[in-house]
């Protein structure tokens, strides 16, 4: 069975419009709006960089230094994947020692609720002996 298939078996199987809702975004995106969301900000870095970047942490450097466990190169990557995927806006003056910032874009902007959500849910579920950065 391939997978249009198997969906619209499901479809009526399930027979409720939140069902329905999702697989019209199946549809019209070609795969689940969650996998697209994750291959966009997913990851072990991407949440936190972005996170900084929407608080004003918005140069390498500081990136680097606050968040442990995260090497140059790795920052390196992530952030281009971010700039690439229009998340992130990269900007570089033209002063002596070269300064590089990064911003949200338009884009990047809406994603600001769901990281705030994502902030509130491990607030309200730490776990004081397991709280890492």
């Amino acid at each position: 069975m391939d997978r249009t298939s198997y969906l619209l078996s499901l479809q009526k199987q399930k027979q409720s419009p939140k069902f329905d809702h999702f697989l019209s975004m199946v549809h019209r995106i070609g795969n689940c709006p969650v996998r697209l969301t994750n291959n966009v900000i997913g990851g072990k870095w991407k949440p936190v960089i972005f996170n900084l970047i929407v608080h004003d942490v918005n140069r390498f450097g500081e990136i680097v230094h606050l968040v442990e466990g995260l090497s140059k190169k790795v920052l390196t990557t992530q952030l281009r994947e971010m700039e690439a995927d229009g998340i992130l806006q990269r900007t570089a003056s033209d002063q002596r020692l070269k300064k590089v910032e990064y911003s949200l874009t338009e884009k990047g902007k809406s994603f600001i609720p769901v990281i705030e959500a994502m902030c509130a849910w491990g607030l309200s579920n730490e776990d004081k002996k397991d709280a890492r950065i």
